[in-house]
């Protein structure tokens, strides 16, 4: 339907009172028109993002030496810098956390890392902030400690969380050493019953049988006690 008629011939009259109707009737919402936005916050936002309004912002960066950088013209600074100036302005207004090592002085505006504990496989307590670093520190899989701090799987190579669920219990107490005695006298203690039915290529039923109890001798393997001169594999 027709709402009003404007016989003016001056755009920004007729625009005042398009955007009057557009905020009477709040056609901005999805759920009662189709407008996009009212007219007067869409000229506002063409104009923040303009190469002559970025010009005129004062920057101030941390960068990645460390030293603090300041300025008055975002696009020479860009330019020198050999990035995009879109992105130095999201980074200056902390729409991103940091742009080609460059950091906001704002602290609010930069990445905040959660820290995790995970327990040691000889019960050390371990903080990081960094998943992918602390998984190549001790050549883990980056995938499988996300899992662990999820609390998706019980551990990894050893390494579970400070508290773990009821469920999880079992699976890390399974994970202790064993210690076994080989047909040539021997002492050996592992973790992993993989690593271990690979290196002497023995099947893995035969080690579980014998780790479980079912059998106290299986092929010239015993199960022995806790030998502090035991081969680690």
């Amino acid at each position: 339907m027709i709402l009003e008629i404007v016989n003016e011939k001056n755009k920004e009259y007729v625009s005042s009172r398009e955007c009057h109707w557009m905020k009477k009737l709040e056609s901005m919402f999805f759920q009662k028109g189709w407008n996009i936005d009212t007219y007067d916050r869409y000229k506002r936002r063409r104009n923040t993002y303009r190469p002559k309004q970025r010009n005129l912002i004062k920057y101030e960066f941390i960068s990645p030496t460390g030293e603090i950088v300041k300025g008055e013209n975002l696009e020479e600074f860009a330019k020198k810098a050999g990035g995009f100036s879109e992105n130095f302005n999201k980074l200056h207004h902390g729409k991103i956390h940091s742009y080609m090592g460059y950091k906001s002085t704002n602290p609010e505006f930069h990445r905040k890392y959660k820290t995790h504990k995970l327990v040691s496989p000889t019960g050390k307590i371990v903080e990081f902030n960094n998943i992918c670093e602390f998984s190549r520190q001790n050549n883990l899989c980056f995938s499988n400690v996300s899992s662990v701090l999820l609390g998706k799987t019980a551990h990894v190579e050893g390494w579970h969380l400070e508290n773990p669920l009821p469920k999880h219990l079992k699976a890390i107490k399974n994970y202790q050493f064993k210690y076994v005695e080989s047909p040539d006298g021997v002492f050996y203690k592992f973790r992993s019953i993989r690593k271990f039915y690979l290196k002497f290529l023995l099947s893995p039923n035969l080690i579980c049988k014998l780790i479980s109890g079912k059998k106290k001798k299986l092929n010239g393997w015993t199960l022995t006690d806790k030998i502090e001169s035991a081969i680690e594999i």
